[in-house]
C-alpha cells in the first residue's frame, strides 16, 4: 500500500495551480500588448487615444479634478445627449490641458494650452466657439504633436 503524504499533494496542487495562474496571465498581457489597444479608444489622424469616457453627471463634473498626471496618448471623453455650448473648468487640476471639440465625429473646435490655476488664483472657464457633443480632455501639446485641425475626422471605438 503507498502512503500519500498530505503536505506534499498539497504543495503540488499549490505550485501547479500558481504556475497555470502564471501562464494565463502572461499570455493576457502580452495578447493586449500586443494586439489591438484596450477599448474604448479614438482614432484621430491614424493614430489612437485612448480614453476614459465621462458619461453621467457625476463622472462629468468630477472630470480629471484631482489627478496628479494623466497618461500620453490618453484622455477624457465628455459625451453629452444633444449638441449644445457647455462650460468646463479647471477647477482642482494639477496639470494644463488641450481641449478637442467634436460634434458628428468631426473636431469643431480647438482650445490649447489651457493653464490649471496656481494657488490662489481662481480656475479657468473654457467654452467652446461652436456647439459640440463630444469633448475631449488631453495633455496640453498633444493637440500640436497630432496635428488636429477643425475638420479633422474622429472615430470612437468602445
Amino acid at each position: 500500500m503507498i502512503r500519500i503524504n498530505v503536505k506534499y499533494l498539497f504543495s503540488y496542487f499549490f505550485l501547479v495551480f500558481l504556475t497555470t495562474g502564471l501562464c494565463i496571465f502572461t499570455l493576457i498581457r502580452n495578447s493586449q500588448e500586443t494586439g489591438s489597444p484596450q477599448k474604448p479608444y479614438l482614432v484621430i489622424n491614424d493614430q489612437i487615444v485612448l480614453v476614459e469616457l465621462a458619461e453621467t453627471s457625476a463622472a462629468k463634473a468630477q472630470g480629471l479634478s484631482g489627478r496628479k498626471f494623466l497618461p500620453e496618448n490618453k484622455g477624457m471623453l465628455f459625451i453629452f445627449d444633444r449638441p449644445g455650448r457647455y462650460r468646463f473648468w479647471m477647477e482642482k487640476m494639477n496639470f494644463a490641458l488641450d481641449f478637442v471639440f467634436l460634434k458628428g465625429g468631426q473636431v469643431v473646435d480647438l482650445m490649447e494650452n489651457t493653464p490649471y490655476p496656481r494657488p490662489g488664483e481662481p480656475p479657468r472657464s473654457v467654452e467652446s466657439e461652436a456647439d459640440f457633443d463630444q469633448v475631449l480632455e488631453i495633455n496640453a501639446g498633444l493637440i500640436q504633436r497630432l496635428r488636429l485641425e477643425i475638420g479633422d475626422s474622429v472615430r470612437l471605438f468602445r
